[in-house]
């Protein structure tokens, strides 16, 4: 964990995570598998069915296995000693049930991670924790942005740059965010957790907007100056969840104008209480495949 075991004498928090740095991802991948055991599939056995809760995380090492998602064409993802493949990552990072039923078209072989292993490393080890969050902006966060109404003309760089301020934070179920009319100068992108979207009916009864789950963007116009929600957003279940500032925010877009333009259509085109949700079918599209220099196996 060269990248990060500088700074592992400092808390978590306090740490500049910088994602344009080299991931190093062959080393951080090597590690983070450290504590897992391999398993062996025949042809046609599965790993996970769409909808299962999900418990592990997967680095296919040899052989061919079918991504299939409910209405679309049915992937394969390829795993060589040199260039596995990373699956089942997300669950651990959003709490999401598994959104694909993946089957061995081929006998197979990978390294099988379960997550309490991870959540145990991530309670213990700073450094670890910091690798993590860096892994979760760069490898999943990015490519969430990129079918993001207001993000996606974006280019790769700029989206990077982007992830960089965001900061981390968790709210605890019944927690209010911000209140209706309050000049609130954040937006937050929900990682883990559900958010209510409220607001009030003529006779002033509370009144369900909407929700925002993994992958949403709640709070769009607070980047901007002198915006005031006809909502409030309330946290439903326990939270993670990313905040970018309004003045961390505001100097990155000075040379992106096009940007605060885009962002104030959007604020004012939408319903009181609508979130941002990502595009496409397949929100969570990422660069699966690591290259090693040392095979595994």
């Amino acid at each position: 964990l060269k990248t990060v075991a500088m700074e592992s004498e400092t808390r978590t928090e306090e740490r500049t995570i910088d994602p344009l740095r080299d991931e190093d991802a062959a080393d951080l991948i090597k590690a983070l598998f450290a504590d897992a055991y391999e398993r062996r599939l025949e042809r046609g056995a599965l790993l996970c069915r769409y909808g299962d809760v999900a418990r592990h995380m997967w680095l296919l090492t040899h052989g061919e296995v079918d991504v299939i998602v409910p209405g679309l064409p049915v992937q394969t993802v390829v795993g060589r000693p040199d260039r596995p493949c990373l699956l089942g990552e997300l669950g651990y990072f959003t709490g999401l049930r598994r959104a694909a039923t993946l089957a061995a078209s081929t006998p197979v072989r990978l390294l099988e991670l379960p997550y309490e292993r991870v959540a145990a490393r991530e309670q213990k080890e700073p450094a670890f924790a910091a690798w993590l969050d860096r892994f979760y902006r760069v490898r999943i966060l990015v490519p969430v942005l990129s079918r993001h109404e207001v993000f996606k003309r974006m280019n790769e760089v700029d989206r990077k740059k982007l992830v960089a301020l965001f900061e981390r934070v968790e709210a605890r179920p019944g927690q209010i965010l911000f209140s209706e009319g309050e000049e609130h100068p954040y937006a937050y992108f929900v990682q883990r957790g559900t958010l209510l979207l409220l607001g009030r009916d003529a006779r002033g009864r509370e009144t369900l907007l909407g929700g925002a789950h993994a992958g949403d963007i709640v709070h769009l116009g607070g980047l901007l100056q002198g915006f005031r929600p006809k909502y409030h957003v309330m946290a439903s279940t326990p939270c993670k969840l990313l905040r970018l500032a309004q003045a961390r925010f505001t100097p990155f877009v000075e040379k992106r104008p096009w940007l605060v333009k885009a962002i104030l259509r959007f604020s004012r085109q939408i319903r009181a209480g609508e979130a941002l949700h990502p595009t496409g079918a397949n929100i969570w599209e990422a660069d699966r495949y690591i290259e090693l220099k040392k095979p595994i196996g």
